[in-house]
């Protein structure tokens, strides 16, 4: 029922819609788990709520795509400042349409994201690379499983991370070990699950599951997003401006 009330709700705030995307794709919809809706992608806990221990209650306390503040740019999320990646472990269910292409080739999987235009690596030779190189979805080693990939990433950067979520952010710490399992249920479904170890900022181990659906009416387009972008400045700048505004208010 409560996956059902979600639904209702984004379907109201869709009357009078005016964006082409959702006239051509149809409008945003819940993650979908062997053909059924759900509320939330965790699987693990039970209730469906990241067990944030009390150093990531901290660090979480705000909704994502709200950001912390507007000093400078490290305080906006990383979808503002281009430095976020759909496709990076754990990949994530959102209510409106997130391509991906997969291309397999002889010793790689290549995942290719059309939003923010990432393109990630996954290593089917069984070699970890060197721990002094992490990045934001450093090292991704695959394997198979049966008909089913496989893939560890470990080695992340401590630098930033929070990573998009439709509220509070999903935190993946330097120490954080992901584990994703692809496995193609039908000719258009792919199951995705995973599971996060990071003692630093949860409680317990926890795990994730959704789906991705083929889509052979369209292609990836380039999203062309880059660091330093004209909303970021245009975001800060706007921000001194009411300060400024508010600031001559109290004079007043």
């Amino acid at each position: 029922m409560q996956a059902a009330g979600f639904a209702q709700t984004v379907a109201r705030n869709l009357e009078g819609n005016s964006d082409p995307d959702i006239d051509r794709l149809g409008p945003p919809v819940l993650a979908v788990v062997n053909g059924e809706y759900r509320s939330s992608i965790i699987a693990h806990p039970e209730n469906g709520v990241l067990p944030y221990n009390e150093r990531g209650a901290q660090r979480a306390a705000h909704r994502y795509f709200e950001g912390v503040g507007y000093a400078g740019p490290e305080q906006r999320p990383g979808v503002e400042r281009c430095t976020e990646a759909w496709g990076s472990p754990p990949m994530r269910a959102f209510m409106y349409q997130l391509f991906h292409g997969i291309v397999q080739t002889a010793d790689t999987v290549v995942i290719a994201s059309e939003e923010l235009a990432s393109i990630r690596v996954i290593h089917m030779d069984g070699k970890t690379r060197p721990d002094a190189i992490t990045g934001f979805q450093k090292c991704s080693v695959g394997r198979w499983e049966g008909d089913t990939l496989v893939v560890e990433t470990t080695h992340y950067s401590d630098v930033n991370p929070e990573r998009a979520s439709t509220g509070r952010p999903m935190l993946i710490s330097g120490d954080a070990r992901v584990v994703e399992r692809f496995t193609r249920t039908s000719d258009t479904e792919l199951q995705y699950q995973y599971s996060v170890d990071d003692p630093t900022y949860y409680t317990e181990p926890w795990q994730g599951e959704f789906s991705f659906s083929l889509e052979e009416s369209d292609h990836l387009f380039e999203y062309a997003c880059h660091e330093g972008n004209y909303s970021m400045v245009g975001a800060l700048r706007g921000q001194r401006v009411v300060e400024a505004e508010a600031e001559q208010k109290g004079r007043d």
